[in-house]
């Protein structure tokens, strides 16, 4: 074997691994193994260190200290193995406990459970570990090895030379190796759209019988067997009524519920085995988690059932001028949709061109129901039982509305019926797994399908629920039943004689030499053959309308609509903050007032100004704090209505509000609880307690409060750093609370547990953190520093995972740090024309429409995107600065706090340099005016391009600190410097302003 190293003996800085992987990747040749030997490392921007490294391994160690302290924990890693083959690791630094203080490993950023260390080595050793790694591999893989000894040979043509002493761990080596498992990617878009017969819709049809109630608090439930025999009794009766299914399985199944009071005591415990006898036939029983909260199991009755013959798919197209589809709907008792009557006095409805009226009449000579189970690949079959007794089904109304909304669109829609017998040959393709198949169509199907708002009729039968009478339609409809040589002839177009003797008698009249067609001939007037296709007359589609009909709605007008609305925004009214009810006047109507008489003191903005803004969930209620400790939530609907009110009217009328108080505290921070709409938390940075505010108690004292109490990992002292800059909730959870603090940590409480912080995410930096976010399934949190420097901590995996830490400790592996300059300093044009620095980070949170975008607000007005994928930043605007329009650098620095609008990625910024609202393109893609990679000339001859949306900026008439959109309408409310609230709406046309116009 080659050696990396010209010196046999000489000691080198090698690999040894620290944790191993629990992918299949860690076995290839790609990942870093033990014995490898290090001949680059490169930290950040910073130039690559090549081998020998000065002191060995203790000055790799202090070269990670000195990396990881100022922040720049990304690092890739070149090693070279015997033979010249070379591998590359990029990971993160991260401290590692157990080695000793100052002492750091590697954690992949592939997989944080796989880290590597630095050893020093000599290069014989390394050669040794390499052999026996190579080794170990050949006998962990088939062919299996012959031989073991001093020489082993394997099957596959490898000899390795190893000392006897070698070999006696190889085999021990062997004896403790462990087959290990993995994971493999498998493409399931692919497999369910080609291996189901309804692409990306399961096959398996199924009942849910909850059990029968017997009192109205829901305390008694009948037995098991008595569901059992509701489920039986479903089945029968639906195959009575000629609805084709047949039984599979039954099965019970277990709904988690609390149950208290009464309910709880007339519940069998299950606490001990000796209580098992008893819940073999109750449909509710109970038990204590460890909070000794009683839950209660409800056990329901899943009813699997399949149709008789399958599935089959029925495409229908309409013409231009069909006014109707030429069939009824009705529901069943058990609640089946099912084709109630087709139109047979008209043979070019779309129904018969179809075949859905032979259908119909062959399922009627079988006494069967054609029961419509999928409408446009969706499931329309009933599902469940609830415990009052009734069946949960769709609507027959609702469905007739979908498909007359076809027809009005001329779109086709597929419906799939349930099959009572597999279709002839000569009548239906057979049905694959792969994909349904459709109906054959006669000759003159049609080439469209059209849909709308009328209600259609088949004869005197309009869509209606009406419950199935199908012996009664039997009876009305017996005449019309073709007999199935009839059928074969329409489907086939021939039969075994009838077309032979037919085409010779017309033959036979159409002849020139037959006299009686000579003694006609000169009695015939000649007339034009009408035209065999001729076309519809056209008629104007919609253009608006169409996306809303498709359920999609293509790139181009979705752009186009985002820079209409954008061009429409403007403000249209300003509230200030001039309540007067308190004793002495409100302390931010008067700090207000206080510093319009101190202008030349900068300083004074800091004591006044909206700091936080926040709509519920639903946009029915507004919540604001302010810097003096005003706390106001606000009915949105009566402050939109203000908008148009007299120009007199402000907000300094508490008895319009919600909530007005006043905590005696300064406020930074507003958040509504997700899961409870009563509960508003608030937060500054002056102290380090947590406020909680049920908005249905008019008091300024909170409900209840969270300490951050004193930290066991913070080095600050000073209660200058003990106060809290953001907080947020997390979405699946209610309990759940996360703060980032001023001291550099992250605290989560579990309200549930105590009114103490349960976990601290700290970095080792120690500089205070001004904004946090959490992702969409609240798997990863990302805090961003004064320094600069974004973290993000894994909530849910790896060696640091909150799942699995006691209450008592502290989480200080980072999933990955990065500097926002180093990444804007990639960017080569911006780099070229500006002087990157590192800048303070006002705020960070993540785009509604795309969830791989993190917006990040820096001091200077700069704003951007991150893309938590690929760590890049995809998106930057840089406005001038305020020194540049004459505007004070002090006021220039105050905390802002920007907003998402809820679609087509727009950022909502307020100006630092001046009075406005900037719009921000952050569209996921280069069409984006922000994008890094935009090019302008594209704008026109790139198709997706045309009509992109451009960053708009909206003057407005004071300076704004923090936005919120509203969820639904996209209003932006903007808290201003000045404590007032500024509406950024679409501008509503007046009468007067329509007067004045015309």
């Amino acid at each position: 074997m080659d050696c990396p190293q010209s010196s046999e003996r000489g000691p080198v800085v090698a690999i040894e691994c620290v944790a191993g992987s629990s992918k299949a990747e860690e076995w290839g040749g790609d990942m870093l193994q033990t014995g490898d030997v290090v001949e680059e490392i490169k930290i950040g921007g910073s130039p690559a260190v090549h081998s020998p490294f000065k002191g060995g391994r203790s000055g790799v160690q202090k070269l990670l200290h000195s990396a990881f302290k100022r922040g720049d924990t990304s690092i890739e890693v070149r090693v070279r193995r015997c033979g010249g083959e070379a591998a590359e690791l990029q990971a993160c630094i991260v401290p590692h406990s157990p080695a000793g203080r100052r002492q750091y490993v590697l954690r992949s950023i592939r997989d944080p459970n796989y880290a590597v260390g630095f050893v020093d080595r000599m290069v014989s050793e390394c050669v040794a570990l390499q052999g026996v790694a190579f080794v170990l591999l050949l006998l962990l893989s088939p062919p299996f090895p012959i031989c073991l000894g001093t020489e082993i040979t394997v099957n596959c043509g490898h000899r390795v030379d190893l000392p006897s002493s070698m070999s006696s761990r190889v085999v021990c080596a062997l004896s403790t190796a462990k087959v290990q498992d993995g994971y493999v990617p498998y493409n399931w878009e692919k497999k369910m759209k080609e291996f189901l017969p309804v692409p990306n819709s399961s096959c398996f049809l199924s009942m849910l019988v909850l059990p029968k109630v017997l009192d109205l608090v829901a305390s008694r439930y009948n037995c098991l067997e008595d569901t059992l025999a509701r489920a039986n009794a479903w089945l029968f009766s639906s195959q009575a009524s000629g609805v084709p299914i047949e039984f599979m399985n039954v099965q019970t199944e277990a709904l988690l519920t609390k149950i208290s009071g009464e309910t709880a005591s007339a519940t069998v415990n299950s606490g001990s085995l000796s209580d098992l006898s008893n819940l073999a036939n109750v449909s509710l029983y109970g038990f204590e988690d460890y909070h000794g909260v009683d839950i209660g199991v409800v056990r329901a009755v899943r009813l699997w059932y399949t149709p008789a013959a399958g599935e089959l798919a029925v495409n229908i197209k309409l013409q231009e001028g069909d006014t109707k589809l030429g069939f009824a709907i009705s529901c069943t008792e058990e609640g089946f949709i099912y084709i109630s009557s087709v139109d047979d006095t008209d043979d070019e409805t779309a129904s018969t061109r179809s075949g859905l009226r032979d259908m119909f009449r062959q399922a009627r000579n079988a006494c069967k129901l054609l029961v419509i189970s999928r409408v446009s690949n969706e499931k329309v079959l009933p599902w469940m039982v609830s415990s009052a007794g009734a069946i949960r089904c769709f609507d027959t109304i609702s469905i007739s509305q979908k498909l007359s909304l076809h027809r009005h669109a001329l779109k086709p829609i597929r419906i799939h019926v349930l099959m009572w017998e597999q279709p002839s040959s000569y009548e239906f393709a057979e049905y694959k797994a792969a994909a349904p198949i459709s109906l054959p169509l006669t000759p003159s199907t049609a080439d469209a399908f059209e849909t709308g708002f009328e209600r259609d009729t088949a004869g005197d039968v309009s869509f209606r629920k009406e419950h199935a009478a199908f012996v009664d339609q039997l009876s009305d409809l017996s005449e019309e039943v073709l007999l199935p040589a009839v059928k074969s002839q329409r489907f086939s177009g021939m039969s075994s004689a009838g077309p032979d003797r037919a085409g010779a008698h017309n033959s036979a009249l159409r002849s020139p030499s037959s006299p009686f067609a000579a003694s006609m001939e000169k009695f015939v007037v000649p007339i034009q053959s009408p035209q065999q296709n001729p076309k519809p007359p056209l008629r104007p589609h919609w253009k608006r309308m169409i996306p809303e009909l498709e359920g999609g709605v293509p790139f181009c007008y979705r752009r186009q609509a985002s820079q209409l609305l954008l061009d429409s925004l403007a403000e249209v009214r300003i509230f200030e903050h001039n309540y007067r009810t308190e004793p002495g006047g409100c302390p931010t109507h008067m700090a207000r007032m206080a510093n319009v008489a101190n202008l030349d003191m900068p300083v004074s903005y800091f004591r006044q100004g909206t700091s936080g803004l926040e709509f519920d969930t639903k946009g029915i209620y507004l919540a604001s704090v302010t810097k003096t400790g005003c706390l106001t939530v606000q009915d949105f609907e009566t402050l939109y209505c203000r908008i148009y009110g007299p120009k007199s009217s402000s907000l300094e009328d508490e008895t319009k509000d919600l909530l007005h108080i006043y905590t005696s505290k300064a406020l930074d921070s507003v958040r509504w609880n997700p899961t409870n709409q009563d509960e508003v938390a608030c937060a500054s940075r002056q102290h380090d307690k947590v406020m909680l505010f049920d908005i249905g108690y008019i008091s300024s004292e909170p409900v209840e409060v969270l300490e951050k109490g004193k930290s066991k990992f913070s080095r600050h002292t000073c209660e200058l750093y003990n106060g809290l800059s953001e907080i947020m909730f997390a979405s699946a959870d209610k309990s759940r609370l996360l703060a980032s603090g001023l001291d550099g940590a992250i605290y989560i409480w579990d309200k549930r547990l105590s009114n103490s912080p349960c976990l601290e995410l700290t970095t080792n930096s120690h500089s205070q953190l001004n904004t946090i976010a959490l992702d969409l399934e609240d798997r990863v949190v990302f805090g961003a520093s004064k320094q600069g420097i974004i973290y993000a901590w894994d909530l849910r995996g790896g060696r640091s995972s909150y799942a699995f830490q006691s209450h008592n400790d502290a989480s200080c592996f980072l999933l990955v740090s990065l500097k926002v300059s180093s990444m804007l300093e990639r960017i080569t044009t911006l780099k070229a024309q500006s002087n990157i620095v590192s800048r303070e980070i006002h705020s960070i949170s993540f785009d509604p429409s795309s969830y791989h975008q993190l917006a990040f607000h820096l001091d200077d007005g700069w704003s951007g995107v991150l893309n938590v994928s690929s760590f890049n930043v995809t998106h930057v605007h840089c406005p001038p600065p305020a020194w540049l329009d004459g505007m004070d650098i002090s006021t220039s620095s105050i905390m802002r706090r920007p907003s998402w609008l809820p679609t087509c990625s727009i950022y909502a910024v307020g100006s630092s340099s001046g009075n406005g609202l900037y719009l921000l393109d952050f569209y996921p893609s280069t069409s984006s005016a922000c994008h890094v990679d935009f090019i302008e000339e594209s704008q026109n001859t790139n198709r997706d391009c045309r009509g992109a949306v451009k960053n708009k900026y909206v003057p407005v008439s004071q300076n704004i600190l923090v936005c919120a959109v509203h969820p639904l309408n996209e209003t932006i409310i903007a808290g201003t410097k000045e404590s007032s609230l500024l509406v950024v709406s679409p501008r509503l046309q007046t009468p007067q302003s329509t007067n004045s116009a015309t």
